[in-house]
Order: C-alpha cells, then structure tokens, then sequence
C-alpha cells in the first residue's frame, strides 16, 4: 500500500524500546507489559511459564540454573522473585539478550527458564507446582506508537491488528497430576 515506506526492525528490551519511541527514535514498538500498566494496543495477553528441554532435567539440580534475559527485561524479576519466595535456590547459568540464544542453552539442558508461553518450543516440558516451580503471573504484548503517528503508521497498526485480530488471550497451561508409580 505504501511502496516508498521503508521498514527498519529492532529487537531490544521493552523499556529500551519505549525510551527510544520517546525521544523519537521509532513511529511503532511492539513491548511487554505487566497489569495493563504503560499504555498501547492490547495484542495478546499470555501467562509466562517455566520451561525446560524434553530430554533434560535442570530442575532436579540442588540450586536451580536459568537461561534469562539481561537486567530489565520483564520476565527477569517474576522469575527471581517467584523462586525466592518458594525459597528455591537458583543461579543464572547464562545471560542472552536474544530468544534464540536462551532456546540453545534450555535445549542443551544447560539450564530452564521462564517465558511467555506463546515462545516455548513444542517440545519442551511446561514445569509447574508438579515440579516443584511457582506460578507466574501473566504479561500483556502492546503495540505503542510516538504521540503523533503519522497516516503510514497509522495504516500499519491497523493492518498489524488486523492482521493478528483481536486481543488474544492465551489460556493458562494445564498442568497434568502427578503419576503414581508402583
């Protein structure tokens, strides 16, 4: 629709991101927020969870090691502090600013981590209460535009939000019984 309009992604943490659509950097972010708190457009609104790698099992080790993203990132304090009040000892086993570097160390048993459901490879174990892990509240996904969007902007956050509908609630995971065994 609008052939001359060039389109530059960057991936960044929430709050980096909107201090630069502040100061003018970007017309339209795409960010985490907690609570309904910060504003934007409702995209989907899912529970993070704790994950690990099928074949792996980090969560039996004594102090728990994680894959998280660096200082800032919103997931970062509800998993620390969920696990400090289930006084389960835990050490950050390696630092990514990037999903994909978080999916290698989880997939090579390395370490789990906490994130939104919706990134969780289909073939990792959702961990819960089962486990041994803490529930995790919910985070909504917004889109945000600078004060005075432009009408280029504008028809991108409208075909953005028509193109994923509306808000999309992810429902809770269910987590399955303990199976007894013997």
């Amino acid at each position: 629709a609008n052939p001359r309009v060039e389109i530059e992604v960057r991936c960044a943490l929430s709050r980096e991101l909107e201090a630069e659509l502040a100061q003018g950097g970007h017309d339209l972010i795409l960010v985490t927020r907690r609570d309904g708190h910060g504003g934007g457009s409702l995209v989907r609104r899912e529970p993070l969870v704790w994950a690990a790698a099928a074949d792996h099992r980090p969560e039996t080790a004594e102090t728990v090691p994680l894959a998280l993203f660096p200082e800032g990132c919103a997931f970062r304090p509800h998993a620390l502090s969920a696990l400090d009040r289930a006084q389960k000892p835990w050490r950050v086993a390696l630092t990514s600013g990037s999903l994909s570097g978080i999916q290698s160390a989880v997939a090579s048993g390395l370490a789990l981590t906490a994130l939104a459901r919706s990134t969780v490879p289909p073939d990792w174990r959702i961990l819960g209460p089962q486990d041994g892990f803490p529930a995790l509240p919910t985070v909504d996904i917004a889109l945000k535009t600078a004060e005075r969007p432009s009408e280029p902007v504008r028809l991108m956050v409208r075909h953005l939000l028509d193109a994923l509908g509306a808000p999309t609630i992810v429902p809770p995971v269910p987590i399955a019984p303990p199976i007894a065994l013997g």
